[in-house]
């Protein structure tokens, strides 16, 4: 019987070990979404949650919003530091319930950048061309 339970324990270490070494790869990102632009709607809000998987360089990922000042124009991942006008990765346009969901492939840099916490999601309206809302792309441990 104690041979049956060490057996029994070494197969649940093993699915334990298999699962946690599946999940390894898989990293959680979020952004709270901000007002860009308090002209144009200081009310406005959103939230983006997003799972990158780092074997495939594929991230998946919602944005959810509201308050804007009118229909989205555009919206993106970029570089913190660059121009907004100039998205690294533009997000398929938003429906009409105020969400936006995509699944894309990434670059080996743009994953660096990801992870390193170097990029901002923003969404623009035709009132905010520059950005109506903004938030920085950070890995979280919520899920």
């Amino acid at each position: 019987m104690g041979a049956n339970l060490n057996i029994a324990a070494l197969a649940s270490a093993a699915a334990l070990l298999s699962v946690t070494a599946a999940e390894a790869d898989i990293v959680h990102v979020q952004a709270r979404l901000k007002s860009a632009d308090p002209a144009a709607a200081a009310h406005a809000r959103g939230q983006l949650a997003g799972v990158l998987d780092t074997d495939r360089n594929v991230l998946e990922y919602t944005v959810n919003y509201a308050g804007l000042s009118g229909p989205v124009v555009e919206a993106g991942f970029r570089p913190a530091a660059s121009d907004p006008s100039d998205p690294a990765v533009t997000s398929p346009a938003a429906d009409k319930t105020g969400a936006i969901h995509a699944v894309v492939t990434l670059s080996n840099a743009q994953v660096r950048d990801l992870l390193a916490g170097r990029w901002v999601f923003d969404v623009r309206t035709g009132a905010a061309p520059d950005g109506e809302l903004e938030g920085s792309v950070l890995r979280t441990t919520n899920y």
